[in-house]
């Protein structure tokens, strides 16, 4: 072999040993890159785990209190639609027990005053009646 032959075989040699080398430590740096990330992730995890917990008690927290406020809604509803039901019936009730009576009884007054005025007569027709009796001449 000649002396630039092995010149050349060395330095290809050399070449590769340091890319060889550098890919090892590129390998290194992202194996130990990696370790730290998944450490970080794991940390940020357990950071994390306690506010994600109150978030989802806050939550299931609002789910019942909402439910709970739909029911007492509902159960409102319902008391003023009894209520309404109720008075409607009282006003009927008392409808039918006091003012229809006290219609009927004046309207029986009203047509017992026209009864004693048409046999008593008007006070009115006696001085009309005078008042022609004047102009009567005979």
């Amino acid at each position: 072999m000649s002396g630039w032959a092995l010149v050349c075989l060395a330095a290809m040699a050399v070449a590769l040993v340091t890319m060889a080398i550098a890919q090892m430590a590129l390998a290194w740096q992202i194996a130990r890159l990696a370790k730290q990330t998944m450490e970080t992730t794991q940390e940020l995890r357990r950071d994390f785990r306690p506010i994600v917990d109150k978030l989802h008690r806050i939550a299931d927290d609002a789910t019942r209190a909402t439910a709970l406020g739909l029911t007492q809604l509902e159960r409102i509803d319902q008391m003023l639609g009894t209520a309404a039901l109720r008075i409607d019936e009282t006003l009927t009730v008392v409808q039918d027990a006091i003012i229809t009576p006290v219609r009927h009884a004046a309207a029986v007054i009203a047509g017992l005053r026209a009864a004693y005025t048409a046999f008593r007569g008007s006070p009115g027709s006696h001085h009309v009646r005078e008042d022609e009796d004047a102009l009567f001449i005979g």
